[in-house]
């Protein structure tokens, strides 16, 4: 009886575990990451703020770059630290005419758009999807004047809601549409 007792216990620990596991996941899931093929020029792109995600990718891109030199990893990792947020969607500068980038979770996707963009809005907002991921950006309200800039002088043109889906799974961000000067 006991015996039965325990393992019923010890079946339901491991069930409720699981199913923490399984919410931490899907919460963890579709994190938006730094694009790595954005190259040097200045296309307009959705920001994102830092998150988990990201910090881990980043700590293990300085641990891979500076394996043999701890002082330049740690000031890898601080120099990334500072980075107020994520560029995960871009035109790339239209190196493929048509075609999107999109970083989520470490992996990047091909993205196109799926309806022609509306008259007065910007070409990076609207549906688009690629590779399984569906994605929508809806325009929220512009950034007050003056506008603020970045390093590279970007203006933060508008804040903006994007809607992401890929499987089940769904995630909503808030970012920032920056386009260059």
């Amino acid at each position: 009886m006991h015996r039965s007792i325990g393992l019923a216990v010890l079946f339901a620990t491991v069930l409720a575990n699981g199913g923490k596991a399984a919410a931490r996941d899907a919460e963890e899931a579709l994190q938006p990451t730094e694009l790595r093929t954005l190259g040097d020029c200045l296309a307009a792109r959705l920001i994102a703020p830092n998150n988990v995600r990201q910090r881990g990718i980043d700590r293990a891109a300085c641990a891979q770059a500076h394996r043999d030199d701890d002082a330049a990893r740690d000031v890898c990792l601080r120099n990334l630290a500072v980075r107020r947020g994520v560029a995960f969607f871009s035109d790339r500068c239209g190196v493929e005419d048509g075609v999107f980038a999109l970083s989520l979770d470490g992996v990047e996707y091909r993205m196109t758009r799926q309806a022609p963009a509306l008259e007065g809005d910007d070409a990076m907002v609207g549906a688009f999807g690629g590779d399984g991921v569906e994605l929508v950006v809806t325009p929220g309200r512009p950034v007050p004047a003056p506008a603020a800039t970045d390093d590279d002088g970007f203006i933060a043109d508008r804040d903006v809601v994007v809607d992401v889906r890929k499987g089940g799974q769904h995630r909503r961000i808030r970012a920032v549409l920056q386009q260059g000067p």
